[in-house]
């Protein structure tokens, strides 16, 4: 199995298809890699995809001191330097899209495009009274009371009503693959404590966020506002709660796969205007997909 150090600790990663563009995969928090499987299959024949377990998460280690930004682009810069890539697209989900701003703010010339799905740049009193909900509860009721509260935020009413299914598995998910409880703990505070709003303003490379309609989490409002605050961020509105992957994946790959086509080595402008004329073209259901905004 691909690991590599950071420090003394192990980061596992998976490498799949081929291309000439890579693309890091970050999953969101007590997650693994496993959470790109479907993402992967769709996307591996274009693209060389780099997908790693945070540490804290399934094959890593899970070290006890703090997860800091610095500690956690460290790890990924490590698997960069592990695998021979120079740079690469981030792409991140909530806690995933948390460490990938921590690598775009700290190596902006190892980022080719930032991709940021159901996360934000920092914490709003709602999340971060989410997050405390869910820390107590581990401390007082044990990692699988959280488990069954987290579900309540990582899914919706209409996700629900769309698909009991899916709830089902994230219980089966949980139970199967129980967190470790000091590193779940650790990924938490991480969550809370996330702020690089003050540096975002700096990134000039091409970013596109993704919002879920029902998120509860990461709330539509916090990534249309982590977007605003990168110069010609993208916005995208997808039918979905937290997990966009696990509900909608085929919507998300359709745009990832749209934002990355329209990239050139061409002036930034040039881009967004191609961009936006494929949106105006429209894809798919419109009902699922708010037009895309650029040039925040």
């Amino acid at each position: 199995m691909p690991f590599t150090d950071n420090a003394g600790t192990r980061i596992f990663y998976e490498e799949v298809g081929s291309g000439d563009q890579a693309v890091v995969l970050l999953p969101g928090l007590g997650m693994s890699s496993a959470t790109w499987a479907g993402a992967a299959a769709e996307m591996k024949q274009d693209f060389r995809l780099i997908m790693i377990d945070p540490r804290g998460s399934g094959r890593s280690d899970a070290p006890r001191e703090r997860y800091t930004g610095e500690i956690v682009n460290d790890d990924v810069i490590a698997v960069l330097d592990a695998v021979g890539i120079e740079r690469a697209h981030i792409m991140g989900l909530s806690m995933g899209g948390m460490i990938a701003q921590h690598v775009a703010v700290r190596h902006p010339e190892r980022v080719d495009s930032l991709i940021l799905i159901a996360t934000y740049a920092r914490a709003d009193e709602w999340v971060r009274r989410l997050f405390a909900v869910r820390r107590d509860c581990i401390e007082t009721q044990g990692i699988n009371a959280q488990a069954a509260l987290a579900i309540l935020f990582l899914t919706s009413p209409g996700m629900l009503e769309r698909d009991p299914s899916l709830a089902s598995g994230l219980d089966d998910f949980y139970s199967q693959n129980p967190p470790v409880r000091h590193a779940y703990l650790n990924q938490i505070e991480f969550c809370m404590e996330h702020d690089t709003s003050a540096q975002l303003a700096e990134l000039d490379m091409p970013t596109l966020c993704i919002a879920g309609n029902e998120d509860l989490l990461a709330h539509p409002a916090l990534v249309r506002e982590t977007a605003q605050l990168i110069s010609g961020a993208q916005f995208a509105l997808v039918a979905s709660a937290h997990l966009l992957t696990l509900e909608r994946g085929d919507r998300v790959v359709s745009i990832v796969r749209d934002f990355l086509r329209h990239l050139a080595p061409t002036a930034h402008v040039s881009m967004m205007r191609s961009a936006l004329e494929c949106c105006h073209k429209g894809w798919g259901n419109p009902s699922s997909l708010v037009p895309w905004y650029g040039c925040f």
